[in-house]
């Protein structure tokens, strides 16, 4: 990590040609500044990148009780459970939620840590893995109390707790079943493998699969380059699935990535199981509701959310709160997507 010297007022101070005092009166509200003056602290602020770390009781007694949720993309299912989860369990406890969608951009990240910094909220629970170190580093830095969803930071288990599911098995659920219903050419599908979660999807798909003699084969493993909307990475590997036309069982590593697969083979008259089974992960709610409705490795998902929230609140409590990692396992759930009839 860094060791440079933290900007104070005095540095804003300095830079915005103002005394210290008025630029504690424009960041705490605590006077009436002219707009010209305020303007022109805030400018010096932002420049030089102050974070605030006390703030006057005024401003605290303002923002507690309140924590910041950083996700990628409300619009996917996952998030989107995970979201409505973090927030009803955090409101039991008597905490408002201010949810931060970062489309898995770094620059995005720290702006939304330094905000939520700056509004003293009690703690943070990130449910994805951040695109940026740095991201990380500000919360310890800051002494921020943060739980981790759905992923734990490789080289950084010992400095924050996490919850997350068993993605080898879920993985090695996935192999079985498609290896039992008659998978011959057999893929996967799935976005840049950027988090342990996927790496342990993958992997224990693929060890599952060559402990059974049927090793998976790296030209049938299909793995996008750069993040961006799950659907449309789905609809460009399908793309692949249909030039090689020899598969004939795909396992996609998130529901989403199945669905854009599912309606670009559509598009060019595949039938869902007949032709080609499909199968994802994580259950989604709209899983079920797809023609067919899809196969699936099904995440505990509120499961997930109630314990990130007890346990960031546990740690806001405490303090000298012990690092934890929790892991829940997955399951199995048949739809007509692979079920086929002989």
């Amino acid at each position: 990590m860094k060791n440079e010297r933290k900007v104070t007022m005095d540095d804003i101070a300095q830079k915005a040609g103002v005394t210290q005092a008025t630029v504690s009166h424009v960041i705490n509200g605590t006077a009436k500044i002219s707009e010209t003056v305020t303007k022109r602290v805030l400018r010096a602020a932002k420049e030089l990148e102050y974070v605030p770390k006390k703030w006057s009781r005024v401003s605290r007694d303002r923002v507690k009780k309140t924590i910041g949720l950083l996700i990628p993309d409300v619009e996917n299912g996952f998030y989107a459970e995970i979201a409505k989860g973090v927030e009803t369990a955090m409101r039991r406890r008597g905490f408002m939620t201010f949810q931060c969608n970062t489309f898995y951009k770094s620059s995005y990240e720290k702006n939304y840590i330094k905000t939520l910094l700056q509004y003293n909220v009690s703690g943070v629970i990130v449910g994805y893995p951040m695109a940026s170190r740095e991201s990380y580093n500000i919360l310890l830095e800051n002494h921020l109390p943060t739980i981790i969803v759905d992923d734990r930071p490789k080289g950084m288990e010992e400095l924050f707790s996490s919850v997350e599911i068993n993605n080898l098995l879920g993985g090695q659920l996935a192999a079985e079943h498609l290896e039992k219903l008659g998978g011959k050419q057999i893929c996967i599908a799935s976005e840049p493998v950027i988090s342990s979660a996927l790496e342990h999807r993958i992997n224990g798909f693929c060890h599952m699969m060559a402990d059974m003699g049927k090793p998976i084969k790296n030209e049938y493993i299909y793995i996008e380059d750069s993040q961006y909307g799950k659907m449309e990475m789905g609809y460009n590997i399908g793309a692949k699935i249909l030039v090689d036309g020899s598969i004939d069982a795909i396992f996609a590593t998130s529901d989403h990535v199945a669905f854009g697969i599912m309606k670009r083979l559509k598009e060019h008259n595949v039938r869902f199981p007949e032709d080609v089974m499909i199968m994802g992960y994580d259950d989604v709610n709209f899983a079920h509701l797809m023609e067919p409705s899809l196969t699936t490795i099904s995440q505990p998902i509120d499961k997930l959310a109630e314990k990130g929230a007890e346990l960031l609140y546990e740690n806001i409590n405490n303090y000298a709160a012990e690092i934890e990692h929790i892991t829940m396992d997955p399951c199995l759930v048949i739809r007509n997507s692979t079920m086929r009839i002989e």
